[in-house]
């Protein structure tokens, strides 16, 4: 068709292709761009909805910590704040249901609109005191956590570019929920004024994880941020919060200082002692007494002296301290009775002392955390609280303060790439104008001047009209080239176009000569690239069996195991000629192709291998699973999974070798699972296997490439995904470890 046209229409051709090519260019750009400013709109849409979300979290943490307060102090406290705050929750809770009402997909808020539903309930057993404390709590850390899910999962689905904001933003919202969950139990435990070691153990690992997430946010802010976050975190309410959770920590200390208080002071102790000094004088009960009595007064100054001892447990230790010292002062007395023998019938009359309260104060301070009001501690926490929430607002704020700018970014660059695009088209368009219309102006002269001569040499005309030369570009400088041959006499012109006509035969024999020459090396230098490693492999094993057979060492297993790695290597050499082959032949072009049907073209390759090495595979295939992309790549893909678990099971020496190989449909993507029992890769090298020249074989066996092409034609090729896990399963009543990949591909 294009032989038809004139050299015009040509170079019109020529030009609009690359002018063509650069307006689709521009297009895609745009579109790009266009997805590039969407998805930051999404994730701004994100933020916003998350904030939402986090109101709802920070009004709920706080009925919580009310509720759990009131549950503890039986009714007596937190009432009129628990119903104000009540009423706050519900405004930051209907502001979020009525959202999600104008969601056109509301379903994926179906978990925490059903705990919604409870909370009625839940608040009408809390006000009549039939709900327990742990119950209580439970109820509002699992919506909390519903949310939160919620928020880190939405998370996972935005912009990428943006993911250390993000991140950022998921562990500043999960400090604060361990903050509340930590307010919440240590209301109800000040309330109570009891805590258990398990209460304990949970207080240090919700301030563990406030440390982590806190942590973590810090790590992922910029230098301004993080100047904003220390200077909001200077407030005294968070060197309060840290004292008070001191006094907690410490509890632990206290308890070991009152069990052993309790154990010199019960059975077997100084009462103990007393009375049997009392009764019999012996001296050896006065001298145990006396032992025991420093060890209480030196525990007792122990406990007073640690910095977080209360006013009420200093209290209790100096009644503590009384008492004994009663026992103490009444000793001389024992001793002169029994020095003047006195009946003791008559000294026990005078000798009595009330230990009750003594032996009270002991049991509240190895149960009882005193000391601090409940109202208080929940006061400070609060601050505390939201102090870190005003770190999340300004963060978010400025989130969406960067996205604002980005979006604007964006409007402007996309329309000044559009403006200078048009104006460079123009300019390109006028340009190429001008240079067709002179080069077909001077085309057209030199067809004149050409036609003339064509004329004079069939004798069709006696005169010769010589191409004019107006300028020296390339056109005239031809024209001139063609008027002194035109000059030139019959008989050498023809004799010139004869020597050329050779002369060009002879240069096109010699250029097809070379380019096959050019080909062939080239094809050899690959397929010498290919061979020079089991060529290598080869050349030694022969070398080695000759150095073993001069010197008697070679043994028969040696033998044909050398063999058999020489025979592969053959083989390989045979296969790389096919793969050449192959690689000029083959279909690659991408097409729907069926899943089942790839799999049993593959398994004809690889049946007899496996066959022979006694490995079984066990297919599970779905019918009906329809894949558009490349055919022959998915089986390369495939046949090096599978020969890396050949190759697992051969070298752990399993005695029942299964490779499963498993095809079905999820969410509209076509999954395929292949799993063997080799016992399953090991985990430092399980993060490492998809990376290039990674390898756990000999540099013989493998070159570290085959799994990281199969992860870069599955990403890149093909759009999927490929995972790889160690897993644990029953097969036939036994149980078995492997490695599993799971291939994640787009349906057609």
């Amino acid at each position: 068709m294009l032989n038809k046209l004139n050299l015009k229409f040509k170079l019109i051709i020529a030009l609009m292709i690359p002018i063509l090519g650069l307006v689709l260019l521009t297009i895609n750009d745009g579109i790009s761009s266009f997805k590039e400013k969407n998805e930051i709109i999404k994730l701004k849409f994100y933020i916003d909805e998350s904030i939402l979300l986090s109101n709802a979290i920070h009004e709920l943490q706080k009925e919580r910590g009310l509720s759990t307060g009131f549950l503890g102090s039986k009714g007596k406290k937190f009432r009129k704040n628990l119903l104000i705050q009540r009423k706050l929750t519900d405004s930051h809770v209907n502001l979020l249901l009525d959202y999600i009402k104008k969601q056109n997909n509301t379903k994926k808020f179906d978990e925490i609109t059903q705990k919604f539903l409870e909370i009625v309930d839940i608040r009408k057993q809390v006000l009549t005191k039939s709900i327990v404390f742990r119950d209580a709590h439970k109820y509002y850390t699992n919506i909390n956590s519903i949310i939160l899910h919620y928020i880190e999962i939405e998370s996972l689905k935005n912009d990428n570019t943006k993911s250390k904001s993000l991140v950022a933003y998921t562990n500043l919202l999960r400090a604060k929920e361990e903050a509340g969950r930590e307010r919440a139990i240590l209301s109800n435990v000040f309330a109570t004024e009891k805590i258990s070691s398990k209460l304990l153990r949970i207080i240090e690992i919700l301030y563990s994880s406030q440390q982590t997430y806190l942590s973590n946010f810090r790590l992922l802010l910029s230098s301004d941020q993080l100047e904003n976050y220390n200077n909001k975190m200077l407030d005294n309410s968070i060197t309060e919060v840290s004292r008070l959770r001191e006094i907690v920590f410490s509890k632990m200390v206290k308890n070991n200082i009152i069990s052993e208080i309790r154990y010199l002071s019960g059975y077997g102790g100084i009462i103990h002692d007393f009375k049997n000094y009392e009764l019999r004088g012996d001296f050896k009960y006065l001298y145990t007494f006396l032992s025991n009595y420093n060890k209480i007064t030196e525990n007792i100054n122990k406990y007073n002296n640690l910095k977080t001892t209360t006013k009420k447990e200093k209290e209790l230790l100096l009644l503590i301290s009384k008492t004994f010292e009663l026992y103490y002062q009444e000793l001389p007395k024992i001793t002169e009775f029994y020095r003047k023998s006195i009946d003791t019938n008559s000294f026990n009359n005078i000798v009595k002392i009330d230990d009750e309260d003594a032996i009270n104060a002991i049991n509240i301070l190895s149960h009882s955390i005193i000391g601090i009001k409940s109202m208080y501690w929940y006061e400070v926490s609060t601050n505390r609280i939201n102090i870190l929430k005003e770190i999340e607002s300004d963060y978010t704020r400025e989130i969406k303060t960067n996205l604002d700018l980005i979006i604007k970014e964006k409007n402007n660059v996309i329309l000044v790439y559009f403006i200078s695009i048009v104006i460079i088209i123009l300019i390109i368009f006028v340009i190429s104008l001008k240079i067709i219309h002179d080069i077909t102006l001077s085309s057209n002269e030199l067809k004149k001047g050409l036609s003339s001569f064509f004329n004079y040499l069939t004798t069709e005309t006696t005169s010769i009209d010589y191409i004019p030369i107006k300028n020296n570009d390339e056109f005239s400088q031809m024209g001139k080239m063609i008027n002194e041959n035109i000059k030139r006499s019959k008989v050498y012109l023809d004799e010139k176009v004869k020597f050329q006509i050779e002369q060009n035969q002879k240069k096109d024999t010699l250029i097809i000569e070379k380019s096959k020459m050019a080909s062939m090396g080239e094809m050899i230098g690959n397929i010498a690239h290919q061979w020079r490693q089991p060529l290598s492999v080869i050349s030694t094993g022969v070398t080695g069996m000759q150095m073993q057979k001069e010197y008697g060492l070679l043994e028969d297993k040696d033998f044909y195991h050398t063999c058999e790695i020489i025979n592969e290597n053959a083989q390989y050499l045979s296969r790389t000629i096919e793969d050449f082959r192959n690689f000029i032949t083959g279909d690659r072009t991408k097409k729907v192709f069926s899943l089942k049907d790839n799999i049993t073209s593959f398994l004809h390759l690889v049946d007899g291998r496996f066959k022979s090495n006694h490995i079984k595979i066990i297919l599970d295939l779905d019918d009906d699973i329809q894949i558009d992309g490349y055919e022959n790549e998915l089986i390369q893909c495939l046949m090096s999974i599978v020969n890396n678990s050949r190759d697992a099971l051969l070298e752990n020496n399993i005695k029942e070798k299964f490779i499963f190989l498993t095809t079905f449909i999820r969410e509209n993507n076509a999954i395929i699972i292949v799993k063997d029992n080799a016992g399953g890769i090991p985990i430092d090298v399980l993060p490492k296997i998809f990376e290039p020249y990674f390898t756990t074989k000999h540099q013989s066996q493998g070159t570290g490439l085959g799994l990281h092409l199969t992860y870069d034609f599955i990403v890149n090729g093909m759009e999927g995904m490929i995972e790889a896990q160690n897993t644990k399963y029953e097969y036939d009543s036994n149980k078995y470890t492997g490695a599993e990949f799971t291939i994640t591909l787009p349906r057609s």
